[in-house]
């Protein structure tokens, strides 16, 4: 819930970006997918993140979940890990969600390719 305060900041409590448009990564090899946490509101946001992906992908996205603070009028940076040793050569999907004082939202759904 979020609480308009007069010459306060009205609108979203939370923004997350992924911070690419396309992942792609070679058998053997890692990547690293930046998700950003940007709070334009006065005091702290808590919350959980959620790496999504396509089935048969889970293995290889990590972690699945993390917990979350960002300070009132600050980013923070979390990480996806996409270990490509885990996941079958082909193409799929990643995103993250993210929920924090009962609100939730998804970033955009970017391409994930596993090469041989």
């Amino acid at each position: 819930m979020a609480l308009d305060v007069p010459d306060g900041h009205t609108g979203p409590t939370l923004m997350t970006d992924l911070g690419v448009d396309r992942v792609t990564v070679r058998r053997g090899e890692r990547a690293r997918v930046p998700v950003t946490l940007r709070n334009p509101t006065r005091g702290p946001v808590n919350g959980t993140l959620w790496a999504v992906s396509s089935w048969g992908t889970w293995p290889g996205v990590a972690p699945a979940c993390q917990g979350f603070t960002v300070p009132g009028g600050e980013q923070r940076e979390c990480a996806i890990e996409v270990d490509g040793d885990a996941i079958p050569p082909g193409s799929y999907w990643l995103m993250a969600k993210t929920a924090w004082h009962g609100c939730v939202a998804y970033t955009k759904a970017v391409e994930l390719e596993v090469t041989p």
